[in-house]
């Protein structure tokens, strides 16, 4: 006896069933697909990780490769030349140029004035800070 108004479906076939070894087939996937996308993730970080490693390396042997700065007496006076008198005063301007990337800092300098082989004269420098790719005066 039927009811009225209910309708009977077919059955699947029992093949077509979830059974326990779906469930555990379905999971070895989901990790294995989990492990691919680790693999995935961890090959790209890596392989960022290489270029980025690259471009400091060549920039360090290249751009920021450290140079002497150069120094440059451009003139000098004399302020007291007395005719009878061995003491005289000798006024230098000294520039510093500064090629390298990043600001070069000096300090207190002594600088020697000889004369035939001997030291006549002594001079003292304040410290200073050339800065990058400048010329300090």
């Amino acid at each position: 006896m039927e009811e009225q108004g209910q309708v009977k479906l077919p059955q699947p076939p029992a093949a077509d069933l979830p059974s326990s070894d779906d469930d555990e087939a379905a999971q070895y996937l989901k990790k294995l697909r989990r492990r691919k996308c680790m693999i995935k993730c961890c090959g790209c970080i890596t392989v960022f990780l290489q270029i980025k490693i690259i471009v400091i390396v060549i920039l360090i042997f290249t751009l920021f490769r450290i140079k002497n700065p150069f120094f440059t007496l451009n003139g000098f006076t004399i302020n007291k030349f007395p005719t009878s008198g061995t003491n005289m005063s000798i006024t230098a301007v000294v520039s510093v140029k500064n090629p390298n990337m990043a600001p070069f800092r000096f300090s207190n300098t002594t600088t020697n004035l000889y004369y035939y082989g001997m030291v006549a004269g002594e001079a003292k420098a304040m410290p200073g800070n050339a800065k990058a790719r400048r010329t300090f005066i």
